[in-house]
């Protein structure tokens, strides 16, 4: 767990997107090149789905799912209590299992905490 007075070394990455429809598969992928921590997972969908977090290299191998969420609403982790710690030179993937419907609205955003020192 990370202690809320090493805050200052840690640099915030933030990525949102919102999306109609959108096919399986990534929403959002943040990629660091340093210690990072997946600190906060915001998800708003206008249905049901299921959403995985993936850690893997930059290239998108050695793909590994650290954390699944089921519903239309997510919010998750904190810097003490993040969603997922990940070594250096790895990306976050947020994705979703299944297409959503024609007219539903995705909104994601993610924070990243990236350590400086």
């Amino acid at each position: 767990m990370t202690q809320k007075e090493r805050e200052s070394q840690y640099e915030k990455k933030y990525r949102s997107t919102n999306q109609t429809a959108p096919s399986a598969g990534d929403l959002v992928i943040v990629e660091s090149d340093k210690q990072a921590q997946l600190g906060r997972l915001r998800i708003t969908a206008g249905e049901s789905n299921t959403f995985t977090v993936e850690v893997r290299d930059h290239d998108g191998s050695n793909a590994q799912t650290v954390a699944s969420f089921v519903g239309s609403d997510v919010d998750e982790g904190s810097f003490e209590e993040p969603v997922h710690e990940a070594g250096a030179t790895k990306e976050y993937a947020i994705k979703i299992s299944n297409a959503g419907s024609s007219s539903t609205n995705y909104a994601v955003n993610v924070r990243v905490d990236e350590r400086t020192g």
